[in-house]
């Protein structure tokens, strides 16, 4: 007999997608760049890249509408939101309380996938303001059950942030020499330590496409040598500041193609 396949009905426009059944945790000391906001200040530019052999824990998220919360904390005028996730543990039992075990009472940062046909992101946290882990656990009817919670200690100006990079994203990150002249593709760059230079412009002809982006991370402390980005007839930097590869620090430059056909890269963030 054939068996008869029930197709559920398409999503019609403008409806909900289909919504990952996961959440990324991704450990705070294990991030080595978090990608700075727009002008928007809740857009994340590029992608969270962590550290060799970082590991990203996927989570089963609960019933959809309590997937994160907040309250509002502080004063009037001085408000802030302390943020919470709550998710499940998708492995057996003894994977689930090593977990449990090694990480209370880390820091995390809680990524959401806002359905399985976006890269679309809700990104919780941030490495000044991470969520703190606790677990719990509960044993019923269907079978037992870990049910982790992360929660902000300290408040955040944000619920959450969009995220559309990565959720994988490791590193070795490639390191760039200014010394060398040229720019390196696009791409996110470590700059070499004891760069003590200035560096103006180098060969852009791989930016010859408008959009194109190139994040260059410092590396050096105040008290050595470090490269300097200066504007020249290439690199536009706002207001004609300079950018000092210190650690912590970071610059994201795009393409753009002028009336008479030059490509220039323009300064669109810093930190």
């Amino acid at each position: 007999m054939a068996v008869k396949v029930l197709n559920k009905n398409r999503v019609g426009v403008g409806g909900p997608g289909k919504k990952s059944k996961f959440a990324y945790a991704y450990l705070a000391d294990d991030i080595h760049y978090f990608p700075p906001a727009d002008s928007t200040e809740v857009n994340l530019i590029g992608d969270v890249v962590l550290k060799p052999g970082a590991v990203v824990v996927k989570l089963y998220v609960t019933v959809p509408s309590q997937e994160y919360s907040y309250e509002s904390v502080g004063e009037k005028d001085n408000r802030a939101f302390k943020v919470k996730f709550i998710g499940t543990h998708p492995g057996t039992e003894i994977e689930a309380l090593e977990f449990a075990k090694k990480n209370q009472d880390l820091d995390f940062i809680i990524v959401i996938p806002e359905g399985i046909n976006t890269n679309k992101s809700k990104l919780l946290g941030t490495p000044n303001c991470p969520l703190t882990f606790r677990s719990s656990h509960k044993s019923g009817k269907d079978g037992s059950k870990f049910e982790f919670t992360f929660e902000q200690e300290v408040p955040s100006e944000d619920v959450y942030l969009h995220y559309s990079g990565a959720l994988n994203a490791e590193g070795n990150i490639k390191y760039w020499n200014p010394a060398m002249g040229n720019l390196p593709p696009e791409g996110l760059y470590n700059i070499t330590s004891g760069s003590d230079l200035m560096f103006t412009d180098g060969s852009v002809s791989d930016f010859s496409t408008p959009g194109k982006k190139i994040t260059l991370i410092g590396s050096d402390n105040a008290m050595g040598g470090f490269m300097t980005l200066i504007t020249g007839t290439k690199i536009i930097l706002r207001e004609n500041r300079p950018w000092k590869s210190i650690k912590g620090s970071s610059i994201v430059l795009e393409s753009f193609v002028t009336s008479d056909f030059q490509t220039k890269l323009i300064e669109i963030l810093r930190t």
